[in-house]
């Protein structure tokens, strides 16, 4: 579990620093949508691999 969370903790500082990135140089939505949505795929792809692995452990 440790190894999962740790996984989440990096994408969240990663979203936040795209967010905030994006803010200040003014790059705005778009940049921000696509950064955003690149890691919810990303964080989305770790969750699911994370609970097949976990499902194929419980069976």
């Amino acid at each position: 579990m440790p190894r999962t969370r740790r996984v989440v903790v990096v994408l969240a500082v990663l979203i936040t620093v795209i967010f905030f990135w994006a803010t200040l140089t003014g790059y705005g939505s778009t940049m921000l949508i696509a950064g955003t949505m690149a890691l919810l795929t990303a964080a989305i792809e770790e969750l699911v691999r994370v609970a097949l692995q976990y499902c194929e452990r419980m069976a």
